[in-house]
């Protein structure tokens, strides 16, 4: 399989345009199709949606600490687009943050 035949996806949070514009200019310098999907910005999840998806005391368990809430904002994007990749059954598949 060739790398133009695999889905890039690209997490990007919506404030960081230079960013993009920046992964936009690489894509198209290399050929490459990709699609941006808006990351979870961690600073704006509420207690109520971290206490479903975060478990303090297991996290300081298993690393030492607790994580932040830019951390846990990425892991949840990422787990958005693995739950995309599996319902769209993609073999494979390339993330970029």
């Amino acid at each position: 399989m060739k790398i133009h035949q695999i889905p890039i996806f690209v997490i990007n949070l919506k404030k960081d345009t230079e960013k993009k514009q920046h992964m936009e200019t690489l894509c198209r310098r290399h050929n490459l199709e990709c699609q941006f999907i808006e990351a979870i910005y961690g600073k704006d999840l509420e207690e109520q949606t971290l206490s479903k998806v975060y478990e303090k005391e297991k996290v300081i368990h298993a690393y030492g600490r607790e994580l932040t809430k830019g951390e846990i904002g990425a892991a949840l994007s990422h787990i958005h687009i693995l739950k995309y990749i599996i319902k769209m059954d993609i073999d494979k598949a390339i993330i970029f943050e």
